[in-house]
């Protein structure tokens, strides 16, 4: 229940914090939710709720209304998650603090994502964390924002690593209506770029990893999107 209060309770606060949000955007998400899922509208954003489990555990992902793009898609990223969540993902980011995780790439219609994921309110190992998830898309002048909430990865029932997962299933069903998609043949300079690398640690020597390349000890690869490491 805490979990589904504490987005719950940030959305009116966003609709004042995000002075360049676009109204009436809420409507442009298309996506696919797991079943007995719930869903709440807000003003700002649209609340869908998992049912409870028997570990206490009731997962949230929330679509929010599209804020204007900065032409820096991580630093949008990051102000929704300070913004959302009243905390800064890239600070108290080593032990025993949880790191941040980032991972970018382009979606098959054209448009460009970039997601944080840390988990907050805690320290490692002290049974509290919860796991969040802020991810972004650039829409041309607009930028989406779909977040997940739930226990931490490692015990997580929904958005965890080792017992479920149903953030692939979200992705690979995202779209924009007004969206325009982007021929493939017009995306073909994508491929020339590195491979996409997901790399733990918030300072500013890894904010644009895909321009620069981490150390490989300091990566991580989502199953879902990309197994090479290769620089």
């Amino acid at each position: 229940m805490r979990i589904l209060v504490l987005v719950a309770c940030t959305l009116s606060l966003v609709a004042a914090v995000g002075a360049s949000q676009t109204p009436a955007s809420l409507d442009d998400y298309i996506l696919t939710l797991p079943p007995n899922w719930t869903r709440t509208v807000y003003p700002d954003g649209i609340v869908y709720a998992s049912p409870a489990y028997e570990t206490g555990e009731r997962c949230q992902l929330t679509t929010f209304q599209m804020r204007g793009a900065s032409g820096d898609l991580l630093a949008d990223a990051r102000r929704a998650f300070a913004d959302i969540f009243r905390e800064d993902p890239f600070q108290n980011n080593g032990y025993p603090y949880p790191t941040a995780t980032i991972s970018r790439g382009t979606a098959a219609a054209g448009w460009s994502y970039l997601a944080i994921r840390k988990p907050i309110h805690g320290r490692v190992g002290d049974g509290t964390l919860l796991g969040v998830r802020v991810f972004a898309a650039q829409l041309g002048q607009r930028v989406a924002i779909v977040t997940t909430t739930g226990k931490e990865p490692l015990v997580s029932q929904c958005f965890g690593e080792l017992v479920r997962d149903e953030w692939p299933r979200v992705f690979f069903s995202l779209s924009f209506k007004s969206w325009k998609a982007v021929p493939q043949e017009e995306q073909l300079h994508l491929r020339g770029q590195r491979p996409l690398r997901v790399c733990r640690g918030g300072d500013d020597r890894h904010a644009d990893f895909a321009d620069r390349a981490a150390p490989d000890d300091q990566c991580v690869f989502w199953r879902w999107e990309l197994s090479d490491c290769g620089q």
